[in-house]
């Protein structure tokens, strides 16, 4: 659903009457929706916030936040100074957009629940449309726990997305950003712009999440970094397979090498330096990748061949578009740029990580299945094959497209 096809329901909304039906039937109006969903792990101390106490100890405690849409302001409520966040104020022209409503518990559907103990709307997910997971929560390995009510209760959607925050995921619930009213809406288009740079991994929904989790290959999910009322989504999130849990991350640069080693990038640049030392941008059109698996003597070599064509997007170099020379040039340079960005990937996740999120153990299990089977509880952990594999790439670049630089004709 747009954009502005959801301001327009949520708008709307609170002037629709529905006859009585069933006796638990939860009218429109009463309804609070539910626009995004931030998980943390509950800190222990106590923050001022109204808790329900439990016996169960040894249970981890969990702290969700529930971004709700105000529809009343979604049409005169802004997007900051105070009048689209959670922390805002102002009067009735100057409304909230949302209210972000945080609940702490033992259980994340017992969130859902004591939330009628603080709000006066019953929460409703249809809606919702990202899941937002806290730094704390995603080292404990509780993920799988964590979002099965996510996935059985009949109002969530399996095209939730979902993002790892590099803090606590109700910091970055809290920004207040200037582009939109709803937060939930800045965060899900920010989700959306892997299509131009490779510095972020695809997006994954939660039913891709709840693949992954149970598949116990280890992969990257998109990392935000919430700054002051901004967030930046940027590099990865590692999680791995072995035991669910985030092991670190990846900065933007490792992440773009990542995405050329895996062909998951829909488009993006590249910035390679000529041998003159002047710059020169590479606009990536298309990338073709193919690995290689071969064993020699108990040993493991993967050569990963990437076919790239794009054009080129910026020269810093005074040279003529349409000399081959230059072109030459400018294809090495890009090879060489490629080489060094999967070279830094690959030390940071066989030295630092320890996770296979390059995919390379599945392709050995597909080309050769009977061996893996017998490795492959030892493959990101136990022995660690993956630590000692030799990975080598070999990059072919091409420009299809030189770009066009008008000329200004002068007259008289």
């Amino acid at each position: 659903m747009g954009k502005n096809k959801i301001l327009l329901l949520l708008t709307a909304v609170l002037g629709l009457t529905f006859p009585v039906g069933c006796w638990d039937r939860v009218e429109i109006e009463e309804r609070g929706f539910v626009m995004a969903i931030g998980l943390d792990m509950a800190e222990e101390a106590n923050d001022g916030q109204p808790e329900e106490k439990s016996d169960q100890k040894k249970l981890p405690q969990l702290e969700a936040t529930y971004q709700v849409a105000i529809p009343a302001n979604l049409q005169t409520g802004g997007g900051s100074g105070g009048t689209g966040g959670g922390e805002g104020s102002g009067g009735k022209s100057e409304g909230k957009a949302f209210m972000n409503l945080t609940i702490k518990g033992d259980a994340l559907f017992k969130t859902v629940r004591l939330a009628g103990t603080r709000s006066s709307r019953t929460l409703y997910f249809e809606h919702n449309k990202l899941v937002v997971i806290g730094e704390e929560l995603a080292k404990t390995g509780y993920l799988p726990n964590v979002i099965d009510m996510l996935l059985r209760d009949h109002e969530m959607r399996r095209r939730m997305k979902v993002v790892v925050v590099q803090g606590k995921a109700k910091e970055a619930l809290n920004a207040r950003p200037v582009q939109e009213k709803l937060n939930s809406e800045y965060l899900d288009s920010l989700t959306e712009n892997f299509q131009r740079t490779p510095r972020m991994p695809k997006e994954m929904t939660i039913g891709d999440l709840s693949e992954n989790l149970n598949g116990k290959s280890s992969f990257v999910l998109q990392r935000a970094i919430p700054y002051k009322d901004e967030v930046k989504i940027v590099g990865a999130a590692v999680m791995h397979g072995h035991d669910n849990k985030l092991v670190g991350w990846l900065t933007g640069e490792e992440t773009e090498g990542l995405s050329w080693v895996t062909g998951k990038m829909k488009g993006g640049i590249t910035v390679a330096e000529l041998p003159s030392g002047e710059r020169v941008v590479y606009e990536i059109r298309r990338v073709k990748t193919k690995v290689i698996p071969v064993v020699k003597g108990g040993k493991y070599h993967f050569t990963i061949r990437i076919d790239a064509e794009g054009s080129i997007g910026e020269s810093w170099a005074q040279r003529d578009l349409m000399d081959a020379q230059f072109v030459k040039e400018v294809e090495q340079a890009t090879r060489e740029q490629i080489q060094r960005l999967t070279s830094k990937t690959f030390d940071k996740l066989q030295k630092e990580l320890k996770a296979d999120v390059i995919g390379l153990g599945e392709e050995l299990s597909r080309k050769q299945p009977k061996l893996w089977e017998q490795i492959k509880n030892d493959w990101d952990h136990g022995k660690y094959y993956f630590g000692n594999a030799e990975i080598h790439v070999e990059a072919n670049v091409q420009v299809r497209f030189r770009g066009v630089i008008s000329k200004v004709e002068k007259s008289g």
